[in-house]
């Protein structure tokens, strides 16, 4: 596909309180604040990248938007999009943090020094989450809030469009399937 072809849309964009740079290759931009359920298969209808936050992305929807191949993530964990069906069908889906069971093997093995967190792959946090048992001196949770800084916001909004750069150029990162 090429970029002059992208569409993107960006959902729930007063989510993200920053100022979101437009990518470096030819495309529309559409935004949108908070949708209702019913009015999200519209507004993603001709869309190839979509930028979403908490809104919910399940096979049955996905299956409605045949255009759509990259849904980058903003500053939550990545249970709102169905990864399975992303995976089988070829949607490209960026954002998270880490793999969470391969950071507490890493701490617990001291490969890595220490780690601090402020959100984890499920929000909120769920009983069997890898991350809730550590009990070390070099882990830091945190709640939820730490990235509420403006600068913080800043870094997520440049790191999203570098995704989504990295995506058309043929380089995806930070791939969640």
């Amino acid at each position: 596909m090429s970029a002059a072809s992208h569409r993107i849309v960006f959902l729930e964009r007063d989510s993200l309180d920053a100022t979101v740079r437009r990518p470096q290759f030819e495309h529309t931009w559409h935004e949108h604040d908070r949708l209702g359920a019913n009015e999200v298969i519209a507004a993603l209808a001709e869309a190839t990248i979509a930028i979403v936050n908490k809104t919910p992305l399940r096979a049955d929807s996905l299956a409605r938007l045949p255009q759509l191949k990259l849904i980058a993530i903003t500053a939550t964990g990545t249970d709102n999009v169905d990864l399975q069906w992303c995976a089988a069908h070829g949607v490209v889906v960026t954002g998270g943090l880490v793999d969470e069971i391969a950071l507490r093997d890493a701490l617990l093995a001291g490969t890595i020094a220490g780690a601090g967190f402020d959100v984890l792959s499920k929000e909120p946090p769920r009983e069997g989450n890898p991350l809730l048992e550590l009990d070390l001196p070099n882990f830091i949770l945190t709640p939820h809030t730490a990235w509420a800084s403006c600068e913080a916001m800043q870094a997520l909004a440049d790191q999203l469009i570098d995704n989504v750069e990295a995506f058309v150029e043929g380089n995806p990162r930070n791939l969640m399937c």
